[in-house]
């Protein structure tokens, strides 16, 4: 969400790939730590990799995988600086990237609810865990439309102010 909001701000890119990068290492330490565990801990009534959690968390981890395939594809392969830059595959595999990366949020907060509910966190009322994951996804949510509005005023107004001063030119 950081060059999603701030890309205006062009030194936000140099931080955006550092946190995908540490996410990502976070990410396979968790899954190796999950397999350890799944190995060591005593046969349950399924295998892990039966369950949709585990299932989705395989598809998260490949899309994952793939989402960093195209930022590097986009890194090396497009200098932004030169003229004759190819922009219709720019613009494609930007897009790309951006909406897979989205999508790879959203299955995230998905396989985040599977996960809670297949390891016997079920909402009795009582949980405040339930309750903590609510309201930061409505964080997320309000952070996620309220910045999109903030987003399209902040453009509107600069074309409005952009077009005032050329009438005024004329």
């Amino acid at each position: 969400m950081l060059v999603r909001f701030f890309s205006h701000l062009h030194h936000v890119f140099r931080w955006h790939r550092p946190l995908q990068v540490t996410g990502f290492l976070i990410v396979i330490a968790a899954i190796t730590c999950i397999f350890i565990a799944a190995n060591k801990s005593p046969p349950g009534p399924f295998p892990i990799s039966a369950s949709k959690h585990g299932v989705l968390g395989v598809i998260l981890f490949s899309a994952l995988v793939f989402q960093i395939c195209i930022g590097i594809f986009i890194f090396h392969t497009f200098d932004i600086t030169r003229a004759d830059r190819p922009r219709l595959r720019l613009v494609i595999t930007t897009w790309m990237h951006r909406l897979w990366g989205y999508t790879i949020l959203i299955c995230g907060l998905v396989q985040i609810h599977l996960g809670m509910t297949l390891y016997g966190m079920w909402p009795t009322g009582r949980e405040a865990v339930w309750h903590l994951y609510d309201a930061w996804v409505a964080i997320l949510v309000a952070v996620f439309v309220l910045g999109s509005a903030f987003k399209w005023w902040r453009a509107w107004k600069a074309k409005a102010t952009s077009t005032r001063e050329v009438e005024e030119e004329a």
